[in-house]
């Protein structure tokens, strides 16, 4: 992982075709981050996008967006509008080892 302040964006590939968005939380140094897996986009049209790959995809995320302030960004940002979703935490899925790591958050 790159070496970024909290708030900041880590974006990389994988599989050599697929970008993935993660968000630095700790401070710099400790390997910390949420890594964004989809979500429900309500304007201009409704559209899920499950999945890090689609994501990114849908949203033209790339490697040009890696190590960005989200906190300062004018292009590149995460907003609070107000909303307070109610999370599910489920067991991580996909993996081998870990199973039992209540590591998944969804918003319901």
């Amino acid at each position: 992982m790159q070496q970024s302040p909290p708030g900041s964006s880590y974006v990389y590939m994988i599989y050599g075709i697929y970008f993935c968005l993660n968000i630095v939380t700790e401070k710099m140094g400790f390997p910390a981050a949420v890594l964004i897996r989809g979500l429900t986009l309500f304007t201009p049209d409704h559209k899920i996008l499950d999945g890090p790959g689609k994501l990114c995809k849908y949203l033209a995320i790339n490697r040009e967006h890696n190590g960005l302030d989200l906190t300062t960004s004018t292009d590149f940002y995460i907003e609070n509008q107000g909303y307070t979703p109610n999370f599910v935490v489920t067991p991580r899925i996909g993996i081998k080892v870990g199973k039992e790591k209540l590591w998944r958050f969804l918003v319901e």
